[in-house]
């Protein structure tokens, strides 16, 4: 292509709360364009792919854009080459459902139409200008007030707790109640309310002789029929689905941690913060958390991914993260 730009793209965080902010900085030559936004909440997964949408939507020709990022998000999504295979399946994954940041894949891929992409992925920002610059922008932005609002996104958290309040409880999980509404009784036809207008003269009594015997094996029979009964009952209430079992796995995960963290703050009334590597070692503590996650890198990788989803933080709120470091960050977890 007859123009090669750099697309430089850099997100800033709020640790303090959800809002987030991205800087680009487009470059030809030594001509350099820069353009910033910021949002009251937003993913970070979002945000990241969001900046390079934006970025090459700005670029008015085809050219091999080189876009240099510090997050693997967008960059593993389009070279392992499921963008192509969201789009040919319609814009569903394997499951049937769409994929996170549905509408920014379908810019995203208009845009692969337009431009050769070529992904380069810095490890250390620092060694980048460029970089260091868009990081300083959008700390810069997040200053600002009246940020704006991602309308999709707050959709999308609107739904997402719309379907955690019908999953979870904010201490227990409730079983689920299925009621049965009473079939109403059908009305009589004609010839049955005729039926009810004839009168029989009662037959002449006859006296019916039951020995004892019988009536003690009846209520043997009964007796069986009850327990029987009482059994099936009680197996069927230790079977029953309840809304724990029909969670996606890994928010049941995320429960199970919220109840192991508030089990160790309840029991250690002094402490005020556990960082995310004193919790692991806490979680250890259950059998089904320690074979989920045998080193502290998988928790950690599991912590980043529901982070980046925007679950994380509807689950467990009482959490910040520090994304100093890129490659691990650090979770802290109080009171």
């Amino acid at each position: 292509m007859k123009y090669k730009i750099d697309l430089y793209t850099r997100v800033k965080i709020d640790t303090s709360s959800d809002a987030k902010a991205y800087a680009n900085m487009l470059c030809i030559d030594d001509q350099c364009k820069i353009f910033a936004e910021g949002f009251v909440e937003n993913s970070q997964s979002r945000i990241s792919l969001m900046a390079i949408v934006n970025g090459l939507e700005q670029i008015k020709v085809g050219a091999e854009v080189t876009i240099y990022v510090t997050s693997k998000y967008v960059k593993n999504t389009f070279e392992k080459g499921w963008v192509l295979n969201w789009k040919y399946n319609d814009w569903l994954k394997a499951d049937g459902e769409p994929p996170l940041n549905v509408d920014l894949w379908m810019r995203f891929a208009v845009q692969m139409q337009r431009h050769k992409i070529i992904f380069e992925y810095v490890a250390n920002y620092k060694k980048y200008p460029q970089l260091v610059e868009c990081r300083e922008i959008g700390a810069a932005i997040l200053l600002q007030p009246n940020l704006q609002i991602d309308e999709v996104y707050r959709a999308y958290l609107e739904e997402l707790q719309y379907k955690l309040h019908d999953l979870i409880d904010e201490h227990y999980v409730k079983e689920i109640e299925v009621v049965l509404d009473n079939a109403d009784q059908p009305e009589l036809n004609t010839v049955e309310e005729a039926a009810l207008d004839v009168v029989e003269e009662p037959a002449e009594a006859v006296e019916t002789i039951v020995y004892e015997p019988v009536y003690d094996a009846l209520d043997e029979i009964e007796d069986e029929h009850d327990e029987e009964e009482e059994e099936t009952e009680e197996s069927q209430s230790h079977t029953r689905p309840t809304v724990f079992t029909r969670m996606p796995s890994d928010i049941k995960l995320l429960v199970t941690i919220r109840d192991q963290l508030n089990r160790y703050f309840a029991d250690q009334p002094t402490k005020v913060e556990l960082r995310s590597t004193d919790l692991y070692d806490e979680i250890r503590k259950n059998k089904a958390l320690k074979e989920r996650f045998p080193h502290p890198v998988l928790f950690n990788r599991f912590l980043r991914k529901q982070h980046q989803e925007g679950v994380l933080k509807q689950i467990i709120p009482n959490c910040k993260i520090d994304t100093y470091n890129t490659d691990f960050y650090q979770w802290y977890f109080h009171r």
